[in-house]
This record gives structure tokens, C-alpha cells and sequence, in this order.
């Protein structure tokens, strides 16, 4: 096939011409020039996000990245302590300032490591050891196609009735993952920061595919992720994990666990907790 001319266009006062490749030529190209080479941008929309007002994206993504954990904790508190008053949580914080937030801050307990754990693990084995079709994702920037294994429904289901049997056999009362949730959400900001640290380390030095790339900075490597798809085997894709199986999965189960409690305490499930489990 040819290539197909556009006509030329000004932009800033400059004659440009661009060429529409076939796209098997450029998969080609791309396939051939596609070395582990850190110097390439264009395989990241990240760098063209660092490309403007450099300064204010810098400050956008430390903002996220240091008041995130704050957010948090400050949702938890006005929930679970204030009553869910806003202006309450305000009022304890402007009054108290560092103090107050030192004082309410649920650091990491050993019984919410230990429940975090477990719950990762778990899903870990069902993602990876539960068969299901294997299904090609859509093709990337340099033409890959991540392999994926269907089974994501399976897993949610047994992973509502093993949690379920838990509770009948009276091995685990899920009540206490709403008693110690400040606990938990602090567990999982640490680990948050430390995958993502590992992530970007593994970018750098082991990256899974030609789907990878450096925006030049550090900071912004380290925000938006160093691999496109990254992987710790063929089929266990760690975004599918993260964002589906403890994801979604937790959602489910935080549900669940605060609806056993509001029965434990009340006696019955409110309409409003009701419709969010359903």
C-alpha cells in the first residue's frame, strides 16, 4: 500500500506535512525500533501531559499523591467519629490542628495487616489458578496484545460464598472489618506507595513488554507508571488485579461486612445499605 499525502498545513508559521502510514507498516516499524529504549516518549501519553505548564502538573500530581491519604482519613473520621457532620470534622481539625490529626489518625494494626493479607492472597490464587477463556485485549501503541483470562466473574462469586460460609461457621465475623476500617484504609495507603514504588522500579530495571517508556521525570514515571500493562507472567496482569479483583471484590465485601454490623447493632439493614449491596 501507499502512503497517503495531506495537504500542507501552517502551524506557527511553518509549512508541515504529515504521512498516514498504513498501519501494518507502522506495526512493523514500531516492532523493529521497539528496544527497551527509555528515550522513547511517544509510547506514553504522559509525556505530552508534562509537555505543558510543567510546573502546575508537577504540583497537580504531588497534591494527589500527598493529600490523598489525608482525604481519606478525613472521610473516616467525619463518618465514623463525627457523626458524618462535615463541619464537625472541620471544627475538630481547625481547633486542634497537627495535634488533632495525630490524634485520630488510625495507624496499621497487626489484625488489619493480617486481614489485608489474606484478602490479597486469595484473590492472587483465584486470579491465577481459576480457568476461564482466554481472551486478546485491544492492540497497544506498538501492537501488542496482552492475554487475559476470562474468569473474573467465578472469582467474585466464590469469593462471596467463601466469605459467607466464614460467617455461618463462625470462623470470622465480618462486623470487625467495620470496627477497624480506619485500621485498614491505613494499611492499604502504605501499601499503595509501596507498590507503586515496586512498579517503578520494575519499569526500570524488568519490564514485561516493548510497552514501556520514560516521560524524562522522575516524578512523573513514578505518577503515571513506567509500563503500559505490566505483568508478573503472561496472564496475571497487575492492573486487572488491583482494579477488579481487590477493587471490585472489596467493594463487594465492604458492603457486606457494614450491613452485618448495622444488623448486629440495630437489629436490621437499613434501605438506603440495602440498595448499595444489591
Amino acid at each position: 500500500m501507499k502512503s497517503v499525502m495531506i495537504k500542507p498545513v501552517k502551524a506557527r508559521g511553518r509549512a508541515l506535512e504529515r504521512t498516514l502510514e498504513p498501519r501494518r507498516k507502522r506495526t512493523q516499524s514500531s516492532k523493529r525500533s521497539g528496544s527497551r529504549n527509555p528515550k522513547h516518549h511517544d509510547r506514553f501519553d504522559q509525556s505530552s501531559y508534562l509537555s505543558s505548564s510543567k510546573a502546575v502538573k508537577i504540583v497537580s500530581m504531588l497534591a494527589m499523591m500527598i493529600c490523598s491519604p489525608f482525604f481519606i482519613v478525613f472521610m473516616w473520621y467525619t463518618m465514623v467519629r463525627a457523626d458524618g457532620s462535615v463541619e464537625k470534622a472541620c471544627r475538630h481539625f481547625f481547633q486542634f490542628g497537627i495535634r488533632g490529626i495525630k490524634d485520630v489518625w488510625p495507624f496499621p494494626s497487626q489484625r488489619a495487616c493480617k486481614l489485608v493479607g489474606a484478602f490479597v492472597l486469595f484473590e492472587a490464587i483465584l486470579q491465577a489458578l481459576l480457568p476461564g477463556e482466554r481472551v486478546m485485549g485491544p492492540s497497544t501503541p506498538v501492537g501488542n496484545r496482552p492475554l487475559y483470562t476470562r474468569n473474573g466473574i467465578p472469582c467474585f462469586l466464590i469469593t462471596l460464598g467463601v466469605y459467607y460460609l466464614l460467617w455461618r461457621e463462625r470462623l470470622f465475623n465480618p462486623a470487625m472489618v467495620y470496627d477497624i476500617i480506619g485500621e485498614i484504609y491505613s494499611v492499604l495507603i502504605c501499601a499503595t506507595y509501596i507498590t507503586t514504588t515496586l512498579l517503578y522500579v520494575k519499569g526500570h530495571m524488568a519490564p514485561c513488554s516493548s510497552d514501556w517508556g520514560s516521560s524524562g521525570n522522575v516524578l512523573g514515571d513514578f505518577f503515571w507508571g513506567m509500563e503500559l500493562c505490566p505483568r508478573l507472567s503472561s496472564v496475571f496482569d497487575i492492573k486487572v488485579f488491583m482494579n477488579y479483583r481487590l477493587g471490585i471484590m472489596g467493594w463487594a465485601i465492604l458492603v457486606i461486612s457494614f450491613a452485618i454490623k448495622q444488623y448486629e447493632v440495630q437489629g436490621r439493614v437499613s434501605d438506603s445499605l440495602m440498595l448499595g449491596g444489591l
